[in-house]
């Protein structure tokens, strides 16, 4: 076991990817750029060969290089929507109201460039422009409220160790810190000769043992406390003060509740445990270190023992 003085400087474990809805993969995307650039290049066919030329282009004026603008930013932004893993649903709003809003776009265009009738104006721009707006406007919506609880579902995963789903270091800093200006009970628990569990049964068998022990946790810490790993075999639980009769019982149930684990017929585990309280104002890198010399104290005296840190 490594004694863990710099525990309150370890980076949190790293954040593991997240999703939600089922997506394609943006290479099967692509397939929806072709029709809308087919769609776009029919429109634009069309009005060439069947609406008038105006007398002089306005091509180069403001107005036109504004809408230009506006359907080049148009396509930028659908491409990158394709190119991106989005929920399905939110794929298909932004992907259909973005095209659609292109088609308005470009009609605005070739209105530079020939004589548009009124019903053009009507049915090729402004209701295409609408329903767009009001399609990309739902997809942005729904990526806005994806991406919120995606925000919250990672930050909840970065306070937990993935193998055991306890609290890792950052969430053991966390409430540590929350937690001094109360007063606090700390347990530190170190797996006996589990580095042989890994050499003779292999690591697969060794993350059972851990997640077993760790439900051990779950169902014996008292209410209001919390558990965590620390890293490797160790494991901690942070619980409201109690008397040292209380904090030594405790521990004494983990022990034994541990070393009932069978997760083989030929394989057995213990546990060795130091506990103490913390003093009053005292930093808890002083608390950690005082409880980490009981636990060297219980490995000393023989494993699967308790050993209290002095008062």
């Amino acid at each position: 076991m490594n004694p863990p003085p710099n525990l309150f400087d370890i980076d949190p474990d790293p954040i593991h990817d997240v999703g939600e809805a089922p997506a394609a993969r943006p290479a099967r995307r692509w397939p929806y750029l072709v029709v809308i650039g087919a769609v776009l290049a029919i429109e634009i066919g069309l009005h060439l060969a069947l609406l008038p030329a105006l007398p002089t282009s306005r091509l180069l004026s403001f107005g036109a290089t504004a809408e230009a603008m506006i359907a080049l930013l148009l396509s930028t932004i659908l491409v990158t929507v394709q190119s991106r893993e989005l929920p399905m649903r939110i794929h298909v709003f932004l992907t259909v109201g973005l095209g659609l809003w292109l088609v308005s776009a470009t009609a605005d265009v070739m209105d530079e460039i020939v004589r548009q009738p009124i019903w053009v104006s009507a049915f090729i721009e402004d209701v295409p422009r609408i329903a767009g707006m009001g399609l990309a406007s739902l997809g942005l919506l729904a990526l806005i409220g994806h991406s919120g609880r995606m925000v919250r579902e990672l930050r909840l995963l970065s306070l937990r160790e993935a193998l055991t789903g306890l609290g890792n270091r950052r969430r053991f800093k966390q409430v540590v810190a929350q937690r001094q200006s109360l007063g606090y009970a700390l347990l530190l628990m170190d797996l006996d000769h589990f580095k042989a569990v890994n050499d003779r049964f292999g690591h697969a068998v060794g993350d059972e043992v851990l997640s077993r022990v760790a439900d051990v946790l779950r169902d014996l810490a008292p209410s209001g406390s919390e558990s965590f790993r620390l890293g490797g075999e160790e494991f901690a639980v942070v619980a409201e003060p109690l008397s040292d009769g209380e904090l030594e019982a405790l521990a004494r149930r983990l022990c034994r509740s541990v070393a009932a684990l069978r997760p083989r017929e030929d394989l057995s585990v213990t546990m060795s445990v130091g506990a103490g309280r913390s003093r009053p104002d005292e930093p808890p890198l002083e608390l950690m270190q005082r409880v980490d010399r009981a636990l060297y104290r219980a490995k000393a005296e023989g494993r699967n023992r308790v050993a209290l840190a002095a008062a």
